[in-house]
C-alpha cells in the first residue's frame, strides 16, 4: 500500500506542476495583461489599497486564474486539434492542398529529412493534414504503421503499460512543451483581437493598437513555431517507445501467434478492434487515391501562416488612418 500512495504521490505531483506549467501561469498572464490592458487604472488602485485588501484581491485574482486555467487545461485537446488542423470546409481543403504540394515536391525532389520529421508518406497524400503542426503530429502518429503495421492510437494505452518510466517521462516532458506553446499561441490571439478591438472602438494611439494586436499576434505566431518545434521533440519521443517496446507488448498479448510481425500486429488489432479470433486471415491494405497536384498555383504555394501574417499586417495598416483620424 506505501507504494501505491508513493506513486500515487508522484503521478499527482507530475500533474500539478504541468498544470501549473502549461495552464496556470499562461492565463494568469493572460488575465492580467488584459485587466491592465482593459483597465489602466487597474493595477494603481490595488496599489492604493490597504495591506489587507491587496492580499485580498491577490487572492481573488488567483482564484479566479486558477478557475480559468481548469477550463483552459480541460480544452487543450480540442485547441491542439485546431491547430492541427481538423477543420471542415474550403480553409481545411486549401491548407491541404498546399502541403499535399510540398510532399509530392519534397517526393521527387527531398530532402527526405523534411519527410521523415515532418509528413506521411507520399504513398499517404489522404493523411495529409492543412497545418505544419498537423503533419508533423501526423508523421509521428502513422510511424508505427509504417514500419510495423500497427495502429499508433490502439496500441498506445497498452503500450503505456509496458514502457519505461524513463522513455514515459521524456514522452510526457515533450508532450508538455507541446501543450504550453499551443496554449500561449492561443491565449495570445485571444488577447490581441480583444485587445486590438477594444484599442479601435475607444480611439486609441496607433502605436498602442500596435502595441495591443500586432505584437500579441506576432507572439501566436512565434509559439506555433515553437509548437511545430516541440512537436518533433515529442514525435522523436514516441516513436522510441514503439521502436524499443513494442515487441515487448505483443509478447506479452500474443505469445504464441507465429508469422511476420505486421500480420501479427494486424491479428491482435483485429481483435481489440471487433473481437475477431488472433487466427483470422490478413486482408489487403488499401489507401485512399489522392490526385497529386505538381504544379500549384502561386496563392496554394504560400502556406497558411503566410496568409495568416498579410492579414496581421493588414489590419494593423488599415488601423492607422482610424486611429489618427481621430
Amino acid at each position: 500500500m506505501a507504494v501505491l500512495d508513493k506513486a500515487m504521490e508522484t503521478t499527482v505531483g507530475a500533474l500539478d506542476r504541468r498544470f501549473l506549467l502549461t495552464s496556470f501561469v499562461p492565463t494568469a498572464a493572460f488575465l492580467g495583461l488584459l485587466t491592465v490592458t482593459l483597465r489602466p487604472g487597474a493595477f494603481g488602485a490595488w496599489e492604493r489599497e490597504s495591506t489587507g485588501g491587496q492580499v485580498a484581491q491577490g487572492i481573488v485574482f488567483l482564484l479566479a486564474a486558477a478557475l480559468c486555467a481548469g477550463l483552459v487545461s480541460g480544452t487543450t485537446v480540442p485547441l491542439l486539434r485546431f491547430l492541427e488542423g481538423y477543420w471542415p470546409g474550403p480553409l481545411g481543403a486549401f491548407g491541404r492542398r498546399h502541403h499535399r504540394a510540398v510532399l509530392v515536391r519534397l517526393g521527387k525532389e527531398g530532402p527526405y529529412q523534411r519527410i521523415e520529421s515532418g509528413y506521411p508518406l507520399p504513398s499517404d497524400l489522404a493523411a495529409v493534414l492543412p497545418t505544419t503542426l498537423g503533419n508533423v503530429l501526423r508523421n509521428a502518429e502513422r510511424y508505427p504503421a509504417y514500419r510495423y503495421g500497427l495502429d499508433a492510437v490502439v496500441v498506445w494505452p497498452r503500450l503505456y503499460l509496458v514502457a519505461s518510466d524513463r522513455a514515459l517521462a521524456g514522452v510526457a516532458s515533450a508532450r508538455s512543451d507541446v501543450d504550453l506553446q499551443a496554449t500561449v499561441c492561443a491565449l495570445s490571439a485571444l488577447y490581441g483581437v480583444i485587445a486590438g478591438a477594444e484599442a479601435l472602438v475607444t480611439g486609441r494611439p496607433w502605436g498602442m493598437f500596435l502595441l495591443v494586436f500586432t505584437v500579441p499576434m506576432a507572439v501566436a505566431m512565434v509559439t506555433y513555431r515553437a509548437a511545430v518545434a516541440a512537436a518533433r521533440v515529442y514525435g522523436v519521443q514516441l516513436k522510441a517507445v514503439f521502436d524499443l517496446h513494442r515487441l515487448e507488448l505483443l509478447e506479452k498479448v500474443a505469445p504464441d501467434l507465429e508469422g511476420p510481425e505486421p500480420d501479427r500486429w494486424h491479428s491482435v488489432q483485429q481483435l481489440w478492434y471487433r473481437a475477431i479470433p488472433l487466427e483470422a486471415s490478413v486482408p489487403e491494405q488499401d489507401r485512399e487515391p489522392v490526385a497529386e497536384e505538381t504544379d500549384p498555383p502561386w496563392w496554394v504555394r504560400v502556406p497558411l501562416s503566410g496568409w495568416f501574417a498579410l492579414i496581421v499586417v493588414t489590419v494593423s495598416l488599415l488601423a492607422a488612418p482610424m486611429s489618427l483620424g481621430r
